[in-house]
């Protein structure tokens, strides 16, 4: 993938987590969109919403754990290849003690924000 390319995706992916953040569907001082690297490499991590149902919620610990973590193993795949890549998942996905930003600082990557709405 050419530069340009992934100029384009990546200014697509701010103004569209900007929207979302603008329009209140994120949480006031989340960020939507993160640069995950490690050993030169990297991806880009950006949240989603997703609408469930009020009776959806609480959703049960063990299946935010198994969901989040069975997440881990495709991103340090992503982490080893060409092209840059694009990760998108529902903001539940990223933050609290299980979710995705918590487990791959835990393994030692880096983790910058890069939008802060």
């Amino acid at each position: 993938m050419n530069m340009r390319k992934v100029i384009f995706r990546f200014a697509l992916l701010v103004g569209l987590f900007t929207a979302c953040a603008s329009a209140g569907y994120a949480k006031p001082g989340n960020a939507t969109l993160w640069e995950i690297s490690k050993d030169g490499n990297l991806i880009y991590l950006a949240g989603s919403i997703h609408l469930l149902r009020h009776q959806d919620y609480p959703m049960p610990a063990a299946l935010i754990l198994n969901r989040n973590s069975a997440w881990i193993p495709v991103i340090e795949t992503y982490l080893t290849t060409e092209p840059i890549e694009f990760v998108i998942v529902g903001m539940g996905y990223l933050y609290g003690p299980d979710g995705l930003l918590t487990q791959l600082k835990n393994k030692g990557y880096t983790i910058k924000q890069l939008v802060n709405n």
